[in-house]
């Protein structure tokens, strides 16, 4: 199994573009980025990744996919880019990932300040969320 780092720089061209796919399939999973995808009771349709995580900055979004064949996700959805992987708890990204990566997910530093003026500084990690 691979984790891959996915990143939609437009969550509504995303949706379309996959409504668009699951609905030529007659709601099959033949086309391989339809196995990703389905409807709720509601009839929206769902990016099938459950328990995985996801980060959300405005109109975009990364997520961590799960998945035995990373081929799935690479270049079947226009709207949706594999910028890396997880590899041993380890974000490892293609060339123009970690900008992509940057653009979604806050990495810089945050510093807080207690009511009794302590200061803290944090810097988030590279990485939302890791399969264990």
């Amino acid at each position: 199994m691979k984790d891959i780092i996915t990143h939609i720089p437009d969550l509504e061209k995303f949706r379309i573009e996959a409504a668009e796919i699951y609905e030529s399939k007659g709601g099959s999973k033949e086309h391989h980025a339809a196995k990703f995808l389905f409807k709720d009771d509601s009839g929206n349709l769902i990016f099938n990744a459950s328990k995985t995580p996801v980060v959300y900055q405005g109109n975009s979004s990364l997520c961590l996919v799960r998945t035995d064949r990373a081929s799935d996700l690479d270049g079947t959805i226009d709207s949706l880019e594999v910028i890396g992987e997880c590899v041993n708890g380890e974000y490892v990204f293609r060339p123009y990932g970690k900008d992509k990566y940057e653009s979604t997910y806050q990495t810089d530093e945050v510093v807080t300040v207690s009511p009794d003026g302590i200061k803290a500084t944090y810097k988030p990690p590279y990485m939302f969320g890791i399969f264990s």
